[in-house]
């Protein structure tokens, strides 16, 4: 007995969309955070200030790092996204095109 996998198009459209949502409120939200301790940094002195700031230019790194990650995820994502739709639409013709 064969076997198949469903993939509704517009479900991985919407999905598609809620992950473009959460790369720009990441991205927004990490905007404001790096505003607000660059605004810190010019209040606050002394070796605990440049512990700080040290361990948030690592995370930084690790953030950033992973917004790159998850712009890739959505390339990917959009490519299936259209493959899907590709093969759908063609396989529609092809019934069309078997009608009698």
């Amino acid at each position: 007995m064969g076997q198949y996998v469903g993939v509704d198009v517009q479900v991985l459209k919407n999905d598609l969309d809620e992950l473009k949502e959460s790369i720009a409120a990441l991205k927004k939200t990490f905007g404001q955070t790096s505003s607000s301790v660059e605004s810190l940094k010019s209040k606050w002195k002394g070796e605990a200030a440049i512990q700080f700031m040290n361990y948030f230019a690592q995370e930084t790194q690790m953030y950033e790092q992973m917004i790159v990650e998850l712009e890739l995820l959505q390339e990917k994502f959009a490519q299936s996204q259209k493959d899907y739709a590709t093969a759908k639409n063609e396989l529609r013709r092809l019934v069309d095109d078997f009608r009698v």
